[in-house]
């Protein structure tokens, strides 16, 4: 097993209304598939988007902030755009990825075909 495969990929900057980040990533396979987890802290569920496409693997989320004052003299984080994109192996089982959200960390589980997962042969 290998984590590279799944690879990042590099996108053209975008003009955006927010400033966008990388959200910090963590990616684990086992013998059933690959979870990916990614930190996005103040997102709500609605604002993420997660596009599947030719083997690319696209994260993308914006946390809105209101100001709580008028005329605040620092502040240190705000509003942001989250975007990241991947490249997949085609052994996924596209139709059984799922995605939750839970404590700002989006779970991205993304299942091997059953071709491709590893068996025993068992000996007759």
């Amino acid at each position: 097993m290998t984590t590279t495969a799944i690879e990042k990929k590099t996108t053209a900057p975008v003009t955006r209304k927010y400033p966008v980040l990388r959200p910090v990533v963590n990616i684990y396979e086992n013998s059933d598939g690959f979870l990916l987890l990614a930190e996005m802290a103040g997102v709500k569920r609605e604002d993420i988007n997660i596009d599947l496409e030719n083997n690319v693997l696209s994260l993308s989320g914006v946390r809105h902030l209101e100001a709580v004052l008028e005329g605040s003299c620092f502040e240190e984080f705000g509003s942001v755009e989250y975007r990241n994109s991947f490249s997949i192996p085609e052994t996924i089982e596209l139709s059984e990825v799922s995605a939750k959200l839970k404590d700002g960390i989006l779970h991205l589980t993304l299942p091997k075909q059953e071709a491709v997962k590893p068996r025993l042969i068992a000996v007759q």
